[in-house]
């Protein structure tokens, strides 16, 4: 849900009484200058004075061009330049301001370059007409506020057809036909205002700006024009796009989702960073205790088949200087029970001459 901004409540404490009625004048009840200082009498230059302090706290624009030629009446614009724009914007809206056409006159008369002799600039209600031979260019001084940048640039489309038709008019001009391409939208800005980073750059008094880095033009500042504290895309050709599809959702995923500040996130970059380089090394520890396990497995072999061979020698050895006992006596003592009696009832000394003949020495 949108919060709204109490801009009207800031805006009232900081007029004079005579600018709070001469805003009101102005803003509620139409009045020229001229009216304005018939009803306070007083004079049109203290009307004039006043003026032009609101003007330079961005509550008004020229007044004394303001219409809107939507309708066969002409109707006085409110304070943001289009009639249905509320007079105090809301919180995190879009303002499109600066805006900059080049116009390539379509047909001209004489009067025209009457007027352009006489001048070759002229202000229409707070825009800057400068005027060429066989082009025109504008340079907006109003302001269109919308919930996203296309409401912005749909409302300001419809101002700037009227004008079209006002300069025309005025000027003598043909400037629109179907299917002509000869109106180019040169500039614009788009800054999402009272933004959370605008906020903090302005308590601490610090600037933010961002360049491109393939032609080098500016991409993106903090403002803070009028009090609105802005966050800016300003690129000529990508503002639009900037704020739609980068800026605006940026900051709507920090004030929903609340993610981890920026210093919490290269922390944890840096953790994971130093853990996958620590797992990176442990194949390289696991096959050196592989090779290293090999080669003792090796060594031990070597030492279990010297074992072996010894083993064997020991027993050849033994084999030779063994006295094994007659077999054929064996068999013939087991074979005549009688005998093998007498036998068992010898000593020790008699069964061994018997069994290995009397060379045997114990």
């Amino acid at each position: 849900m949108k919060k709204k901004v109490d801009f009207k409540g800031k805006i009232e404490q900081s007029l004079t009484n005579a600018e709070q009625e001469v805003l009101t004048l102005l803003t509620q009840e139409f009045l020229t200058p001229k009216k304005i200082a018939t009803r306070r009498r007083c004079t049109k230059q203290a009307i004039s004075k006043i003026i032009k302090k609101l003007r330079k706290k961005g509550l008004i624009n020229q007044f004394s061009e303001e219409v809107d030629k939507s309708r066969p009446t002409c109707q006085p614009l409110n304070s943001y330049g289009y009639q249905n724009i509320p007079s105090f914007p809301v919180e995190h809206q879009i303002r499109l301001h600066g805006q900059e056409f080049n116009i390539k006159i379509l047909y001209k008369d004489q009067r025209y370059k009457k007027i352009l002799e006489k001048s070759n600039t002229i202000n229409i209600d707070g825009n800057t007409i400068r005027l060429y031979r066989n082009s025109i260019e504008i340079y907006s001084g109003q302001s269109f506020y919308a919930d996203d940048p296309q409401k912005a640039t749909a409302i300001s489309f419809q101002y700037w057809n009227r004008l079209f038709a006002k300069l025309e008019n005025d000027l003598k001009l043909i400037l629109i036909k179907p299917r002509a391409q000869n109106i180019k939208l040169v500039n614009q800005h788009y800054s999402e205002i009272n933004n959370e980073l605008a906020e903090e750059c302005e308590k601490k008094a610090e600037k933010v700006r961002v360049y491109t880095t393939d032609d080098g033009k500016l991409w993106f500042l903090i403002d803070n024009s009028f009090n609105l504290h802005e966050a800016e895309t300003t690129h000529p050709q990508t503002s639009k796009q900037d704020m739609g599809d980068v800026i605006k959702p940026f900051f709507n995923d920090l004030r929903d989702n609340n993610p981890p500040i920026p210093s919490i996130i290269w922390q944890i970059t840096a953790e994971n960073t130093k853990a996958i380089q620590s797992y990176a090394a442990i194949p390289e520890k696991y096959n050196n205790s592989i090779n290293a396990l090999n080669r003792q497995i090796q060594l031990h072999l070597r030492v279990m088949h010297d074992i072996k061979n010894g083993i064997n020698e020991f027993r050849k050895s033994i084999d030779q200087f063994t006295i094994r006992p007659k077999e054929d006596i064996i068999s013939f003592l087991f074979n005549n029970p009688s005998e093998l009696a007498k036998f068992k009832a010898m000593n020790k000394e008699q069964q061994n001459k018997i069994l290995f003949g009397d060379d045997y020495v114990d």
